[in-house]
Parts: structure tokens; sequence; C-alpha cells
């Protein structure tokens, strides 16, 4: 691969660099939501694998984020 087609990350982060940023596109809250739940799960995979956090404590996670979610559904709607 050469240097010109290197991948840039910050390119795909920044969204100047784009031409069109999601200006013409509706997101929706499914999109939003699919979206967290996907960076999340890579997230806590990437601090299992890198042995930052334990299996047992990802659970412990969940559960706490899950009751939170559940106090706060009510306010939401």
């Amino acid at each position: 691969m050469g240097d010109d087609q290197a991948f840039n990350f910050l390119d795909e982060l920044i969204v100047e660099h784009k031409e069109t940023p999601f200006e013409e596109e509706i997101i929706t809250l499914e999109d939003q939501v699919r979206t967290s739940y996907l960076l999340v799960n890579t997230l806590l995979h990437l601090l299992i694998q890198k042995k930052i956090i334990q299996p047992h404590e990802v659970h412990n996670l969940l559960r706490e984020l899950h009751q939170e979610l559940r106090n706060r559904r009510g306010r939401w709607e």
C-alpha cells in the first residue's frame, strides 16, 4: 500500500474532511442506539483483551448500567 493509499483514521473522525457530513441523512434513535452498542461492546472487548478489566467486572458494569437505564426510562418517555 503506497503512502497516498494509507488509511488515515483522523480523516474518518473529523467531519470537515468529508464532502457531505450527514447533512442529507436522517439519523434515527435506533441508529444512535446501535452505534452506541457497537462502540461500547468494542471498547469492553479491547479492555478485556489488554487485561485492563476482567470479564466479571464487565458483568458488574453492565448490571449497573441496566439498572440505571431502567431508573431513567420513565424520565425519557
